[in-house]
């Protein structure tokens, strides 16, 4: 379930020995990789390397990057497009589309107002819901944290980051698998609505997926939860991770003292 073993080696310093980037690996896919910058820097965010046949896609950016990350990323193949779930990922992201080629960086038009610098090589393409990247892959506006809250569909996979934020205990079954936040610094949480979330499940409940991946994988702690693992109660019950996201938001809105009803439309 979890990736323990860096790419051998680790990839990534400044120099001076202050940071490094490691890259690590989806044992069960090794298209999926995430890079991870030591000690983290902001919040800690951990850019997804997404192989694709047609080339890479990069989900959300660290705000640390260096010449060893780079050159071992372009030695993977050609990165194609650039996506982010939310605004507080927007800093570095002309730096990293400099960094390969001016690539694309897709962003929902809804956000527009968050990107703070101006776009000098016109790399920006503004979407109203989704945009596909590459054949197969397209990003996808939820709205929640958000107006312009997105996740990423690659195939049967999902990546999540804080738009269905992942909770710590959602690769060991038990309790709530997600949570879905206005706010989620420092953990002091600010839940939405039953409105958003009903309005977030009419997007969610129409994309296949097998798999998730969560917000901020960190080894040896890699947050994916997969179809494939459910435990025999949750294969007996026809549980998914589709299935688990529908279940937390259930969760949350009765914990917030409303009842779940038919007129919600939260139903599989």
């Amino acid at each position: 379930m979890y990736s323990t073993p860096p790419l051998s080696p680790p990839v990534g310093s400044n120099g001076d020995g202050v940071r490094r980037i490691e890259i690590f690996k989806d044992d069960e896919d090794p298209n999926v990789q995430f890079l991870n910058t030591v000690p983290k820097v902001g919040i800690g965010q951990c850019p997804f390397i997404i192989k694709t046949p047609h080339g890479l896609v990069i989900w959300e950016v660290a705000s640390y990057i260096d010449q060893p990350t780079i050159d071992a990323v372009k030695a993977m193949g050609e990165v194609k497009g650039i996506a982010m779930s939310h605004p507080h990922f927007y800093g570095p992201l002309f730096v990293w589309s400099e960094a390969f080629g001016n690539c694309p960086i897709y962003l929902p038009k809804i956000d527009k107002n968050w990107v703070q610098m101006e776009d000098k090589r016109n790399v920006i393409k503004y979407y109203e819901d989704e945009a596909e990247i590459v054949p197969g892959c397209k990003v996808v506006r939820v709205g929640g944290h958000f107006p312009g809250s997105a996740v990423l569909s690659v195939g049967e996979k999902l990546f999540v980051s804080d738009t269905l934020l992942m909770t710590p205990c959602a690769t060991n079954h038990r309790a709530p698998s997600f949570t879905f936040q206005r706010s989620v610094t420092n953990w002091r949480q600010v839940p939405l609505p039953p409105s958003e979330l009903i309005s977030m499940w009419q997007v969610i409940k129409k994309i296949n997926f097998t798999v998730a991946y969560g917000a901020k994988p960190v080894y040896p702690q890699f947050q994916i939860i997969r179809d494939s693992e459910m435990n025999e109660r949750e294969k007996d019950n026809g549980e998914t991770v589709k299935y688990k996201v529908l279940e937390a938001m259930h969760i949350q809105i009765r914990s917030m003292g409303h009842e779940i009803i038919p007129e919600m439309g939260l139903e599989m």
